[in-house]
């Protein structure tokens, strides 16, 4: 089965590999061969005024947000709080089944990208956190 990619979805695919490390790309037929060569990224020297980090934390799995316990009135965590590493940020209904969504990092909590109730899939970001590289974990 031979198949053919416009000279459109080829220009997508170019920058979107413009964005990557990957050097070359080899496709083949019959029997199908991939080949990606990738070039090992230069580590640049940080900006004197480099802006502030920030850490995605997203959803363990589709679903639907909530910002709260679904009995209380008031949200787990507020942005500007700040936050210990496995505090519990949020929730995502799967069904009948709540999953939690704890910090990775102790920081403050920046903002959430979601509202309560949102549909959200695997992987999608819920909220920005600022790590606190001074904090200590867990000592």
């Amino acid at each position: 089965m031979e198949k053919t990619v416009t000279l459109e979805a080829l220009a997508q695919l170019t920058e979107s590999l413009r964005a990557t490390s990957i050097s070359h790309l080899v496709l083949k037929g019959r029997a199908w061969s991939v080949h990606l060569t990738t070039t090992p990224s230069m580590a640049s020297p940080p900006a004197v005024d480099e802006p502030p980090r920030f850490t995605p934390l997203c959803s363990p799995a589709p679903g639907r947000v909530l910002l709260r316990h679904p009995l209380l009135a008031e949200n787990f965590v507020v942005p500007g709080s700040p936050i210990a590493a496995q505090d519990l940020l949020a929730m995502v209904k799967v069904g009948a089944l709540y999953l939690p969504v704890r910090s990775p990092v102790y920081g403050r909590l920046i903002s959430f990208v979601v509202s309560e109730g949102d549909a959200v899939e695997f992987g999608q970001e819920i909220a920005k956190i600022q790590p606190d590289d001074s904090s200590c974990s867990g000592l």
